[in-house]
């Protein structure tokens, strides 16, 4: 028998229809948070908190964090050596490391220039890490449906450092905050969790956690600001959206899940409404992260290069499975010296055993 083709079409109008309208009620806003949302994060007040203002997202979160330890945060680097020079030209990297598969001392020293051995570079950077692994006697069990274990190795393999032990082994200053277990297997050391980061060689302050509005998975989104050796601000933010969330999923939200996500995320960063107390006035703002996008023309890029107006285009280049996931976007403050520089916006071609490529941006000092 054949399809009805009218009734089918009618059937597509009535979903696309009851998309659309349950979307318009969903909502994105964020708020600031005294108290962790997941227990002590041993420092104290230190890291601040931005979390969804809706307690059905608050709920939904909350089982998640059963399986994840404490955020770790360190604000100086070591005695990293800079080459003389090196400090007008800073480069921003976007990787989603995949775990531990992505080799961060080989992409550090065959990428950017620096030497974790030797603690020396070229010139300064910030990396911005997406799915960074964290292993700790302080990631505690979790429950089932929230350890989806990412990258794990054969037992018989040395596992390479995680994403702590490689800040330490170069002596990069770092802010790190899970979103999630890795697994639920107990090592020797403890258990695993996984997040986003920032990593640099130049000095961490104000960190902020951001506990996206929940569609899939808990994604927590970290901000920190970062200060260049020779003057200026920078605003660093280190970002992972969900993949699509179903059917089930998007008739609640109007398929606006990364949207709902992105925009809660600029609102907490300070783009879409007052969250936190910080001045960004002369401040450059610079978003990296693995958007999980299959196209640039979706909602989520185009909220975030309306919030970032001095981003790079897009190149339309594949990062991931044929599809452009990962995006740096760029918002140069007023009287900022820092500027972006257009032409350095690239793909690395090499995955250094991830399964995302990585994307770079450099800023320069304009004075």
């Amino acid at each position: 028998m054949k399809p009805n083709i009218h009734a089918t079409g009618h059937f597509a109008t009535i979903v696309l229809v009851a998309l659309s309208a349950s979307g318009c009620g969903v909502v994105h806003e964020m708020r600031p948070q005294a108290e962790p949302t997941c227990g002590p994060d041993g420092h104290g007040t230190l890291v601040g908190w931005a979390v969804p203002d809706r307690q059905a997202d608050r709920s939904e979160l909350a089982s998640w964090c059963l399986a994840v330890g404490p955020p770790m945060f360190e604000a100086e680097p070591g005695q990293v050596d800079i080459a003389r020079g090196g400090d007008r030209r800073i480069d921003v990297v976007s990787w989603n490391i995949y775990g531990r598969a992505g080799d961060v001392p080989q992409f550090l020293r065959e990428t950017v220039g620096f030497d974790c051995d030797r603690q020396t570079g070229a010139r300064h950077f910030v990396l911005l890490v997406q799915e960074g692994v964290r292993r700790s006697r302080g990631v505690p069990g979790g429950v089932a449906g929230t350890e989806v274990a990412i990258a794990l190795d054969p037992a018989s393999q040395v596992r390479p450092l995680d994403i702590i032990e490689s800040a330490q082994a170069c002596g990069l200053a770092y802010f790190y905050v899970p979103s999630m277990g890795n697994g639920d297997a107990d090592h020797a050391t403890g258990r695993e969790d996984r997040g986003n980061a920032i990593l640099s060689t130049m000095p961490l302050s104000d960190p902020l956690a951001i506990e996206l509005p929940h569609e899939v998975q808990r994604r927590v989104a970290v901000t920190a600001t970062v200060a260049p050796p020779a003057g200026g601000s920078i605003r660093a933010v280190s970002l992972h959206l969900d993949t699509f969330p179903g059917i089930a999923r998007a008739l609640t939200t109007g398929g606006a899940s990364r949207e709902r996500q992105t925009l809660g995320l600029l609102q907490a960063v300070g783009l879409g409404g007052p969250v936190t107390d910080l001045d960004l006035e002369g401040v450059t703002i610079v978003a990296g992260g693995d958007l999980n996008t299959w196209s640039e023309g979706q909602e989520s890029i185009e909220h975030l290069l309306d919030a970032f107006p001095d981003s790079p285009a897009p190149d339309g280049k594949p990062t991931r499975s044929g599809f452009p996931t990962d995006h740096i976007f760029v918002r140069t403050g007023a009287d900022s010296p820092l500027l972006a520089l257009a032409d350095s916006y690239e793909r690395i071609d090499e995955r250094y055993g991830s399964d995302h490529h990585p994307r770079v941006l450099s800023l320069t000092d304009a004075r």
